[in-house]
């Protein structure tokens, strides 16, 4: 099962894509919750002013039924100072349907354009997975934008 979606964000420009497989078993024993995220991550992780990266995520159902859920992706810049670097785009929450098969496992890719006028350091995006309007689950990850002058390792 395939499907994507693509949504606009002022400056961004998000692309969602996902698949279902079968869950690693492994992430199911070592927690209680019915969707457990395995991964978050940025490919690439690093990139400069006015080029992208997309964020994946992977996420399991451990339960024997289908579950429908939800998946909130927040994002934001950040800087050396509190709050979002001036010339930085606010990006607006998107809310994305998981529908996962018994015992099925769910990637996710969403696409965030970093704006060649934003002077931020990095981006951090929060994956919250919802169930009936709560959260059952969340991680964070971080994009490191490129300074001119950086070198990444």
């Amino acid at each position: 099962w395939i499907a994507s979606a693509v949504v606009a964000l002022g400056c961004a420009s998000v692309v969602a894509s996902a698949s279902a497989t079968a869950a690693p078993a492994a992430a199911c024993a070592v927690s209680s919750q019915t969707i457990q995220i395995t991964s978050l991550a940025f490919q690439p992780p690093a990139v400069p002013p006015g080029q992208s990266s997309q964020a994946v995520l992977a996420a399991v159902n451990c339960t024997n039924a289908t579950q429908q859920a939800s998946s909130e992706w927040l994002g934001h810049f950040v800087g050396s100072a509190p709050g979002i670097p001036a010339g930085c785009p606010v990006i607006d929450p998107i809310v994305l349907p998981m529908n996962f098969p018994p015992h099925g496992q769910l990637t996710r890719t969403v696409g965030y354009l970093v704006p060649a006028s934003c002077p931020a350091t990095g981006l951090v995006v929060t994956v919250e997975i919802l169930q009936n309007g709560k959260v059952v689950t969340q991680r964070s990850a971080e994009l490191t934008i490129i300074r001119p002058g950086q070198t990444t390792s």
